[in-house]
This record gives structure tokens, C-alpha cells and sequence, in this order.
């Protein structure tokens, strides 16, 4: 099993060198990869290790503090379902906006005639699709 933990306190590549030391002497680790840059641990176990007992094998090469990410996929799906309409009704903003331009510039409103204009470009548009 694979977890990923977020590791404070990393300044260097001596740092990364230590932690990274100190999680492989754990019998259960099968392998360990540490970022300096997003500070992360990603953690492959044979069994699921303790949070507090990686803490202290993190106290063991300095001071450093170990947290499990939690798992924030809800709620990126749950961003990306509120937002996924919102491409749609500009589209058809858009579509409504050009074809009562389209009515107005030719002088009187003909409601048949703005929905012609409008199926148009509905179906122009989502033809690309």
C-alpha cells in the first residue's frame, strides 16, 4: 500500500537525504520517495505504519513533523461538478446575446425568425463537439 505524508521542517537535499534514511530503516517500508519541492513522502508499506511511529523515526534524524495528506479528491470532483455547467450557459449567453443583436440590427424583433437565428447557432456550436 502507498500513502502520501506532508513533511515540515525540510530546508536542503541533506534534509531529503535523512528523512528519506530514517523512513527506509522501518522494517515495513518497502521503498520511499521524498520532494523537497512540494514537501511530500510518498511511502510504499507491506503494512500500514502508524503516523506517530514515522514521527518518530522523523525525531530520530532532526525536526522535522509528519502529517498523512488527506484525500482531497471529494472534493476536487464535487469543485469540478459545480463548475461544469458554467461553460454550457456561456455558450449559450453567447448564442442568445449574437442573435438578438442579429434581430435588433435589422430593425423589428420577429421572435420565429431570433429562434431560426438561435437553432442555427446552437447547432453550429455544439456541432464541434
Amino acid at each position: 500500500m502507498i500513502h502520501t505524508y506532508q513533511i515540515n521542517g525540510m530546508t536542503c537535499g541533506s534534509c531529503v537525504a535523512r528523512v528519506k534514511s530514517e523512513l527506509l530503516k522501518l522494517g515495513d517500508v518497502l521503498s520511499a520517495n521524498v520532494s523537497l519541492q512540494s514537501p511530500q513522502a510518498t511511502i510504499e508499506m507491506s503494512k500500514h505504519i502508524d503516523t506517530d511511529v514515522l514521527q518518530q523515526a522523523l525525531s530520530k534524524a532532526g525536526k522535522y513533523s509528519i502529517r498523512e495528506l488527506a484525500d482531497a479528491s471529494p472534493q476536487v470532483s464535487e469543485k469540478r461538478e459545480e463548475g461544469s455547467y458554467f461553460p454550457i450557459f456561456l455558450i449559450f449567453g453567447y448564442i442568445t446575446l449574437i442573435t438578438v443583436i442579429i434581430e435588433v440590427v435589422k430593425g423589428s424583433f420577429n421572435w420565429l425568425q431570433w429562434m431560426n437565428h438561435f437553432m442555427a447557432g446552437f447547432f453550429l456550436i455544439f456541432s464541434f463537439f
